[in-house]
């Protein structure tokens, strides 16, 4: 029993040993693993920086190409562009006349072809002549004019010109300008109407018979005229607007020349539409104020025109920019028609802009100026002294002076 047991632990302690051996095998070879991984990835390593700084290398080279391509590129046109324009400009008239875009110089003392002063712009830069009622323009007669006239039953004031035209007159822009079209009820009883802004103004065309919207250059067919909305008949109503105050201004007569004929001829210089001098009279009573005032039922400044509210200020050149706006608009047009002389046309002038021109058309004044009764029309002067029943030393003063200019004084 006791050998059989000496036996066992031998082979037990034999068999231990020989397991130690093996895992001691195991690990040197583990060890041995992983040295020769560890190799492997820093070789892996080194081979990925290795093509990374060849690919970095590569797109460099490619970027620098790139950019040197560019510049030469750009530097070739600069310099074929330098040698096209010298070879222009000294080529012969006969060769620039046959390259698109070339102008012929000017003789001394010339604006340069396609200067900006052409007659389309000379033509938004006067109100031009008032015209008469029955006056021809290009084939056709103004039937009604910017004043008090007698329709659909009662007195009204007119804004525009009535032109008498045929349903489908074609109408053409003057400018390079945007139509909008307007339906009739946006035209507030104008039928159908086109309508396009230059500067701070919008010209008005009522009573189309079509209108197309868009784009377009000088001289292109944009409307027809028609017999649209409140009309008595076929014709075109043109008016102008003044955007900054929203007030009407007498419309441009030769715009509405051009507009019925691109080819139309006009004055190449402002023609002498108001007396010299007929604001002057005014501003002598006026006296100039650069900030707002109160002015019996409304602010005023400048030479009493209406500001358009308590604060501000306006300049000299402004204000009587609004005082001529406000002849144009309200006095002029029945002034006009009267075939006054200078003197007399400026006290009128003067009496209308103070009482305003509902007042001065009904007065007896008006009425002995139209029937050429002039002692009458000055005397007729002095019966508007007061304001609020009383007569006031400032309006006598002024009566007086305007019956003394009407008279020749």
């Amino acid at each position: 029993m006791g050998n059989q047991t000496n036996n066992d632990l031998g082979r037990l302690t034999a068999a231990t040993e020989q397991l130690y051996r093996e895992l001691r095998e195991l690990r040197a070879v583990t060890d041995a693993g992983f040295t020769q991984l560890g190799a492997d990835v820093t070789a892996l390593r080194k081979t990925q920086a290795d093509t990374e700084r060849k690919v970095s290398a590569a797109a460099a080279w490619s970027d620098l190409k790139f950019d040197a391509i560019t510049w030469a590129t750009l530097l070739s046109i600069i310099f074929v562009s330098q040698v096209y324009v010298a070879a222009i400009r000294n080529a012969p008239g006969w060769l620039k006349a046959m390259l698109p875009g070339m102008e012929q110089p000017a003789a001394d003392g010339e604006a340069p072809a396609g200067a900006a002063e052409s007659k389309q712009v000379v033509a938004f830069s006067r109100p031009g002549d008032l015209l008469r009622k029955g006056v021809d323009l290009e084939g056709y007669t103004i039937s009604s004019t910017v004043g008090w006239r007698h329709v659909f039953g009662g007195k009204d004031w007119h804004e525009g010109y009535d032109l008498a035209t045929p349903v489908g007159t074609p109408l053409y822009t003057v400018l390079p300008v945007e139509v909008q079209c307007l339906s009739e009820a946006q035209s507030g009883g104008g039928g159908i109407g086109a309508a396009y802004t230059v500067g701070n103004e919008k010209h008005l065309w009522l009573h189309l018979d079509s209108c197309t919207a868009g784009s377009y250059g000088i001289g292109e067919q944009f409307a027809t005229t028609g017999n649209t909305g409140r009309s008595t008949g076929a014709h075109l109503d043109y008016r102008v607007k003044d955007l900054a105050s929203g007030e009407w201004v007498r419309p441009y007569a030769d715009v509405l020349r051009l507009a019925i004929n691109p080819n139309a001829a006009i004055a190449a210089s402002n023609p002498a539409i108001d007396a010299p001098g007929m604001t002057e009279l005014i501003k002598s009573f006026e006296g100039f104020h650069p900030t707002p005032y109160w002015d019996f039922q409304q602010h005023s400044w400048g030479y009493g025109t209406k500001a358009p509210g308590a604060t501000g200020t306006i300049d000299e050149a402004q204000a009587e920019r609004e005082l001529l706006a406000y002849l144009e608009r309200n006095c002029l047009p029945a002034i006009a028609p009267l075939g006054l002389a200078e003197h007399q046309a400026s006290a009128l002038a003067s009496f209308c802009y103070n009482v305003g021109p509902a007042q001065f058309t009904g007065s007896d004044t008006y009425r002995h100026a139209q029937a050429g009764n002039h002692q009458a029309a000055a005397d007729a002067l002095m019966s508007w002294t007061k304001a609020g029943g009383k007569v006031l030393p400032g309006l006598v003063k002024r009566r007086e002076k305007e019956r003394a200019v009407y008279l020749g004084g």
